[in-house]
């Protein structure tokens, strides 16, 4: 479950180790990472039989996810 706060970062809380034992209280990622984190699976995902060259997918598909996610987080804004 994703959970957003009024100042658009996912999952805000406490961190905790693998152990339990509590690390501090982050604000978490912001909504536009989250974003560009969700196209670059997609896009990955597409072009994952694909022989392209490794180094011009990860300079095109870098630029490419954050262009996503502003394009989303517009979207975003419209809707509200």
């Amino acid at each position: 479950m994703i959970v957003l706060e009024h100042d658009g970062y996912v999952h805000p809380g406490a961190r905790f180790s693998q152990s339990g034992a509590m690390l501090g209280h982050g604000q978490g990622m912001t909504l536009r990472d989250y974003f560009a984190g969700q196209a670059l699976a997609g896009i990955c995902n597409a072009f994952s039989g694909a022989n392209e060259d490794a180094e011009w997918f990860e300079q095109v598909a870098a630029k490419a996810v954050y262009r996503i996610a502003d394009a989303m987080l517009a979207a975003r804004e419209v809707q509200s």
